[in-house]
């Protein structure tokens, strides 16, 4: 069992770069390190692995500078030894990352604090990111202060991913600087000159600049040698698609910056189809803008409930906002009042602590006074009256329960809009905003119920997990958005409300200085893109993007804040915003005008590839298509297509198809039907007939199809191996494989890969004591979270911004055995413990819960869906009323066991501890997984997420895709 203790070291580095795995280790002795310090550093063979490694004593250090690549992540590993090493302060043993004046530690204690004591060998991690500060070359020092002996052996530091940032300095000469496309806000029209505008802030009196110029398919399209800076830049018309653009900036002579843009040319759109809206984000300097992307309504959103002293200036200050929408009369306007209360802005500390609501007459008062006021100046039908009620009712900062949080809502609404009703019987009322599926089941029945009388549609706002890109994974749209699109729909229907409703607020968060050419930009594109035909396809009556572009607050931007717009970055110089196209800008332009008006007409989901047809005005019918595992070719005959466009508008009717995570939009001159057929067939035929996966010793064959197959197996290094495929079965071949291979069935080939299983080692066990002074697993936030929809930071569970108060529960863990037993021990950083239930319930409460299996089994991908293997050895383990209670679910003797086990409360950790007798669980485990569930709020009637080191325990048990267990010898 290895530490994996991950900390982020932040540099940028402008030097040689290394690539691939660069070992650091002392096979070599020191001779590319250097010594310092006081005491004693030299090679050793005290090794954990190989033949030297370096020991430090009595003040000891070594260090050498690191070249690596900018933008780019490594992970820096080791191992160390420690003995006699004294404690106190500043003492003990570390690993020193510095550059540009700052500095940390990596070591495998929590919070990185030094290594002291004796131990043995122990695994530790570090992350050093080179892209988000700038900096100078890194310093790696291995440190030990004060007395003792270390050894460090096997430094690897292994190149993870780069993806960079839009602007880098490389001196002081130039202190900003920006490329900014003219246009309309960065969208031309095919071939219309492009104009950039270069900016910069510096003290040089000479500048010069170089440019390139790259298409979304990474084309090269222009290219500048060094010029002179003067005035525009001026380049040849380009076709429909996204283009991102990277200067470097030359001061009197001497290369001082790097930045990058974007622009995008799209069509001037036709009719605008009110479908497409924006509401939050909106400003009245993008009034073209928002027409020329395609958007067809803006919704005006106002402050409910103001300070009594702020009422008039902020009217005042509402209607300058919208003056231009409302003059213009190009859009359809909505409304839209906010019921969500800050609790610090209307309440004092002292109310707050006393248990006064927010709500009070006085702010009613001004708030039906809102709408007397607002109304005949707006002239409005539409008026969306909500707030997102899970987040108002976790965060304290809000409501913070869920009974006050819920009569605000109910009382707002029935409110506002009898207010409005009596103003016009005509408005429509939108009432609605919950953001969490789940709550589509208990809390909106009774808040919807409520309020059946006094609204006429319901709206959400659609968010099903993580929207930030930049904290944790995200679950894809196409898992749960029409799944809560249905159940919203069915509430709507049942409250008599019919089917149609609105998707009010979704949109995903990517970090400030993300690249325009890659990374999050593009990933922030195609999710947001297959939200958006996700949303046509269902029963949607308005979609909005949250936030095209970013209010106008002057504020600078540092690189890693978070920056939820989608269509244009919004960099701030010289106390001016600038408005600068992403590629979500292209593809927001794309699909507004491919799904203009349309009517879905048919899903087809086969594997991994998802399509969906519709009807376009003109009677022609439009495929959306994609594949949301990877790129692949796209083999099949589609006659009477008239076009193709990617993602970004890029017409590629005469290309080779391929398709990928980005959806591409195919025009036919047929009917839907006769499309959705062919479309039908044409995936089917694309979809692999066989999938392959491979053990060390044995490759698996997993046929999709009816017929038998033969192939031919390749290894590299090995003879071809012709083989038979069964029908609908998974044929296993006895072979060496090491590094993969592909099997080849006709003229098709399939990649054999082989499974990365995670392996969890079991460390020679003599005593609780002893096991505990090797070093522990961790599971933490977000890497080890599931459900991942947990992460939806209005949930309020982790500490965030939603939260700042939050604590994120963490877990250490160590494993051991001996001939007769299997010894666990766990202990779980949670100030809050929750344990209600008692036996086979206990799961639903805080809980740690683990499976045990004597049996091996083939690749999870290789097992039918319907007969997925389960070890009938799961249990729990919790402190109950009753104490600690040891709890088997599955099998013959499923109930109470009273094998050794403990739990215990010490301050904010809950300790567990175990042993369980090999012979109670059907021999030596081959595969183990656990789990630790975590419920910090007596209102969740079960724990709602856990932290897990593998998954096939809970949603959908699954034992093969348990840990694989390897003995200590």
């Amino acid at each position: 069992m290895k530490k994996l203790l991950v900390i982020s070291f932040y540099l940028i580095l402008f030097s040689s770069f290394c690539t691939g795995t660069d070992d650091l280790s002392f096979r070599e002795g020191l001779t590319s390190w250097r010594v310092s310090g006081t005491g004693k550093a030299v090679p050793d063979t005290e090794v954990k692995t190989g033949s030297c490694s370096v020991r430090l004593e009595n003040g000891g250090r070594i260090w050498k500078m690191l070249t690596l690549e900018p933008d780019t992540r490594y992970e820096l590993t080791f191992y160390i030894k420690g003995k006699d090493i004294s404690s106190g302060e500043r003492n003990g043993a570390r690993i020193i990352l510095s550059a540009g004046g700052r500095s940390e530690r990596i070591t495998t204690m929590p919070g990185n604090e030094p290594e002291t004591g004796t131990f043995d060998w122990k695994q530790g991690r570090g992350i050093i990111d080179t892209a988000r500060s700038p900096g100078e070359p890194i310093r790696l020092e291995l440190n030990l202060t004060g007395t003792g002996t270390v050894w460090f052996d096997e430094l690897k530091l292994t190149k993870q991913e780069t993806y960079g940032v839009f602007r880098k300095a490389h001196t002081e000469a130039v202190r900003a600087a920006l490329l900014v496309p003219q246009g309309m806000h960065g969208f031309f029209v095919p071939g219309e000159e492009i104009r950039l505008r270069l900016l910069i802030e510096g003290t040089a009196k000479n500048y010069e600049y170089t440019l390139t110029v790259r298409d979304d398919m990474g084309k090269i399209v222009h290219t500048q040698e060094k010029t002179m800076l003067d005035g525009e830049i001026v380049l040849p018309g380009q076709p429909c698609g996204y283009y991102s653009a990277e200067s470097d900036i030359y001061a009197d002579g001497v290369k001082a910056y790097t930045i990058q843009s974007g622009f995008a040319v799209t069509p001037v759109p036709g009719k605008r189809d009110p479908f497409f809206l924006f509401g939050l984000g909106v400003i009245p300097s993008m009034h073209d803008a928002y027409k020329r992307v395609g958007c067809g309504s803006i919704t005006m959103v106002l402050h409910g409930i103001n300070m009594p002293e702020e009422y008039d200036r902020k009217i005042k200050h509402f209607l300058s906002m919208y003056s231009p929408y409302l003059k213009s009369g190009e859009f359809q306007l909505n409304a839209y009042v906010g019921t969500g209360l800050g609790r610090i802005k209307f309440r004092t500390q002292e109310e707050s602590e006393a248990g006064y609501p927010i709500l009070n007459d006085l702010l009613l008062r001004q708030y039906l006074k809102l709408f007397s006021d607002m109304q005949p100046k707006l002239k409005v039908k539409n008026w969306f009256i909500g707030q997102e009620t899970p987040s108002s009712a976790t965060n304290p900062r809000m409501a913070g329960t869920w009974s006050e949080a819920m009569a605000q809502f109910v009382t707002m609404v029935r409110m506002g809009s009898r207010q409005l009703k009596k103003l016009d019987p005509e408005i429509k009322i939108f009432a609605g905003g919950n953001n969490v599926m789940e709550r589509t089941d208990d809390i909106e029945p009774i808040v919807m119920g409520d309020l059946v009388k006094d609204f006429d549609h319901y709206y959400i706002d659609a968010y099903t997990g993580n929207w930030n890109l930049a904290q944790g994974s995200v679950l894809i749209p196409e898992i749960d958005l029409m799944k809560f699109y249905r159940k919203a729909s069915a509430l709507s229907v049942s409250l008599g409300k019919g089917k149609e409703i609105v998707n009010n607020e979704t949109g995903y968060c990517i970090p400030f200085g993300a690249p325009f050419d890659r990374g999050l930009a593009q990933t922030q594109a195609r999710l947001t893109a297959r939200v958006i035909i996700l949303s046509r396809a269902a029963s949607i009556m308005f979609f909005q993007l949250h936030t095209p572009n970013c209010y106008e607050s002057y504020k600078e931007l540092r690189d890693t804040d978070p920056h939820m717009t989608t269509i244009w970055k919004c960099p701030v110089m010289g106390k001016k915003y600038y408005y600068i196209p992403l590629p979500g800008g292209a593809m927001y332009a794309t699909a507004t005008s491919e799904l203009a008006f349309v009517k879905f007409a048919e899903e087809i989901h086969i594997g991994s590839v998802y399509s969906y047809v519709f009807t376009k005005p003109d009677g022609s019918t439009l495929v959306t298509l994609w594949d949301i595992d990877r790129q692949r070719n796209f083999e099949a005959e589609l006659p009477d297509v008239s076009q193709i466009l990617n993602m970004y508008g890029r017409d590629i009717t005469d290309q080779e198809l391929i398709i990928g995570p980005d959806p591409v939009y195919i025009t036919f001159r047929r009917g839907p039907e006769e499309v959705a057929e062919l479309m039908r067939n044409a995936i089917q035929a694309n979809v692999p007939e066989v999938v392959c996966a491979a053990l060390p010793g044995t490759v698996y064959v997993k046929s999709l199809i009816k017929e038998t197959r033969e192939g031919e197996i390749r290894i590299p290094g090995q003879n071809p191996v012709k083989v038979k495929i069964l029908p609908e079965k998974v044929s296993s071949f006895d072979l060496p494989v090491s590094e993969g291979g592909e099997l080849v069935i006709g003229s098709r080939s399939y990649e054999i890969l082989l499974e990365k299983k995670t392996v969890f080692e079991l460390k020679r066990f003599t005593s609780f004591e002893n096991l505990r002074k090797t070093a522990p697993g961790m599971l933490r936030v977000p890497d080890h979270v599931r459900p991942l929809d947990a992460l939806h930071p209005e949930r309020c569970y982790f500490k965030s911004d939603f939260n700042p108060g939050g604590h994120d529960v963490s877990a250490k863990y160590w494993a051991g055995y001996d001939d007769e037993n299997f010894y666990l021990t766990v202990d779980v950083d949670d100030p809050i413990h929750i344990q209600r239930k008692t036996g086979k319930e206990i799961w639903r409460d805080d809980c740690l819960q683990f499976v045990l299996s004597p049996e091996d089994y083939p690749p999870s991908t290789m097992l039918n869906n319907a007969k997925k293997p389960y070890s009938e050895y799961n249990f729990g383990l919790a402190l109950t009323s009753k104490g600690a209670e040891l709890v088997q679910f599955l099998g013959k003797n499923a109930g109470p066991r009273t094998y050794p086990a403990s739990v215990v409360r010490d301050g904010d950790i809950t300790r567990y501890e175990l042993t369980i007798p090999w012979s109670a669980v059907g021999g030596k485990a081959k595969r183990f997984g656990f789990m630790v569930w975590d419920n910090n709020s007596v209102t969740n009637p079960r724990a709602p997420y856990r932290l897990e080191l593998t998954p096939g325990i809970a949603d959908d048990a699954d034992s093969s895709k348990l840990a694989k267990v390897k003995y200590e010898e």
